[in-house]
């Protein structure tokens, strides 16, 4: 969906969806009064079930936080939703909003005035949950661009907080790899290098926080567990 509409396309081999500033030959017009989007800028198109976005214009594709040079291509895209931008003339940002569903069938009809379902979250025990939240303490709070708290400064705060353990840099690495294999076993892309060889360690941790946060695992009242002592 671009601010110009948007455009639905089922899973099936070889479906394929362009967008670019030609509105005539296109499904998803973007940037369509700015010349420094190409007419054909870019193609979303499935392969072996997945989807795959490529750069067709001469201008660079921002896709989340990767770069997509001419003729690149990112994929395959994870399930849910993804952002593409193009800059424009005069520092115009154009954006191409994404978003990729589950194979289920999602289009359910749903009486108003069910329930509505809580968010899945993910069981974690007393340490795991402690080790997250000093970790990822800043996207909690909200910070504009948030880090991962650096290993050793994690293992000092740790230690600070938990005066029974042996916290080390390694020990707090350990609890999170061995969540991100646990999450990625039961269906979480993007957790591990086996899912992209290609995804830095930052990358692994942003991917982590953010299905920690958006299945409520982990929510920002969790901040308590800072100013506790034992």
């Amino acid at each position: 969906m671009s601010v110009h509409g948007g455009f639905r396309m089922a899973r099936r081999e070889g479906a394929t969806l362009l967008f670019g500033r030609h509105v005539s030959n296109v499904q998803v017009a973007f940037g369509v009064d700015d010349r420094r989007v190409s007419r054909l800028q870019g193609e979303v198109v499935c392969r072996d079930g997945q989807w795959w976005l490529r750069n067709r214009g001469r201008n660079p594709i921002r896709a989340d936080s990767r770069f997509l040079l001419p003729g690149d291509e990112w994929g395959p895209l994870p399930i849910g939703p993804a952002q593409v931008f193009v800059t424009g003339e005069e520092g115009r940002q154009h954006m191409l909003a994404l978003h990729v569903a589950s194979q289920g069938d999602y289009r359910r009809h749903l009486d108003p005035d069910h329930a509505t379902s809580p968010p899945r979250a993910w069981p974690l025990d007393q340490k795991e949950r402690l080790v997250l939240v000093v970790v990822f303490q800043r996207y909690l709070r909200g910070d504009v661009l948030p880090r991962p708290l650096p290993r050793r400064r994690a293992a000092e705060q740790l230690m600070a907080l938990d005066a029974t353990g042996e916290w080390t840099p390694k020990q707090v690495e350990h609890v999170m790899s061995a969540l991100r294999e646990r999450l990625s076993s039961a269906g979480v892309y993007g957790l591990t290098l086996e899912d992209a060889e290609t995804l830095s360690p930052d990358r692994l941790q942003h991917n982590l926080i953010t299905e920690l946060m958006s299945s409520a695992t982990l929510r920002r009242t969790d901040l308590w567990l800072l100013e506790r002592t034992e």
